[in-house]
């Protein structure tokens, strides 16, 4: 959404302000001026400049995927945004199971974490927002990864890391190159000179824009498409039943950028008869969900929705549908291939 052009000059110097104290933070970390720290074994960081979702979550996935593909024992390790963990908290994920609950005994709902660690069994997920203490108590728990994967760590500059991968949104790969508040970019653009490889999230082709094709000749960094698509929906919970003879679903949505998802089930023809928007990361109140599921014949919802609240979900009488996200490159590459090299130094 485009910004008044009065507002747009009111917030222009704010953003120049947190452009420039964003990038003198980056060089006190560089410079040694403020402390970082280093994990055993190989760090990964997987980041972004946008604020807002550019599909972090199945890069991270499909990363771990590959490691374990490799024989590594990677470790995910997620500051779990809007989880309800307390600032000095962490919390570790094991597949269903809670291996270290957080200290304070508080109650979350880390819906990204989840499905990370339900889809990937053998990977545990480390969630804290002092990322380099939920690592140390973890260390003091059990044997150090080998790599660790640093989810959204483009900016987390207080743990080191051996490569950055940066994802950009192919529709505003530079976001009008305006920082927050005044854009939606959380640093300058320049920065992206310190990453290994830069992928083209939500693209609609191969082809590079411009300043991109300019930006990755002149610094020898490789930027990489992607594609993301929708699977058919899979069933989560509920009673048994084919998703193709459903006459009407409830959208239950609490995701970035829903209209994106709105009009994949458009397109699709599925037959949407209600739905339900919350905020990114927001809780559906279970009354909402049980009030709108009583009118529809089964509940259509994203993987990061359902694993936020899957007691809630499964709670409903109704069938209970995922739509899994999928991601593929042009020209019949693989993730293997274009970041192999990135798993292994």
């Amino acid at each position: 959404m485009k910004l008044p052009l009065t507002l747009l000059w009111f917030l222009a110097p704010l953003g120049w302000l947190y452009g420039n104290l964003m990038l003198l933070r980056r060089k006190l970390y560089e410079s040694g001026w403020l402390p970082s720290f280093a994990l055993p074994g190989i760090t990964i960081s997987v980041g972004n400049l946008e604020a807002g979702g550019t599909g972090k979550s199945p890069i991270v996935m499909a990363l771990a995927q590959l490691l374990l593909q490799k024989d590594a024992r990677p470790a995910i390790l997620t500051r779990g945004y809007r989880s309800g963990l307390g600032p000095n908290d962490s919390a570790v994920l094991l597949g269903s199971r809670i291996l270290l609950p957080p200290q304070s005994g508080q109650i979350f709902h880390a819906d990204e974490a989840t499905m990370q660690a339900q889809r990937l069994l053998e990977v545990p997920v480390i969630i804290g927002s002092n990322r380099w203490m939920a690592a140390q108590r973890y260390l003091q728990n059990f044997p150090a990864p080998t790599h660790w994967i640093l989810d959204d760590g483009f900016q987390h500059l207080k743990l080191r890391r051996n490569k950055d991968i940066v994802l950009l949104n192919a529709p505003r790969p530079f976001a009008e190159g305006r920082c927050l508040p005044a854009g939606r970019l959380r640093e300058r653009p320049s920065t992206l000179q310190k990453a290994q490889l830069i992928l083209l999230t939500r693209a609609a082709h191969a082809d590079l824009p411009k300043g991109l094709q300019e930006f990755s000749r002149k610094h020898s960094i490789p930027v990489q498409p992607v594609f993301f698509s929708n699977g058919e929906p899979l069933q989560a919970s509920g009673p048994k039943q084919n998703w193709s003879q459903i006459q009407s679903f409830l959208l239950a949505l609490g995701i970035a950028h829903p209209s994106r998802v709105i009009q994949h089930c458009q397109a699709q023809k599925y037959p949407l008869e209600r739905q339900l928007l919350v905020a990114d990361h927001a809780l559906f109140l279970a009354e909402d969900l049980h009030r709108l599921a009583a009118e529809v014949d089964a509940i259509l919802t994203t993987e990061k929705d359902f694993w936020r609240q899957p007691v809630t979900f499964k709670s409903l009488v109704k069938p209970v549908f995922i739509l899994p996200l999928e991601l593929s490159f042009p020209n019949g590459d693989s993730l293997s291939g274009i970041v192999g090299e990135l798993t292994d130094s």
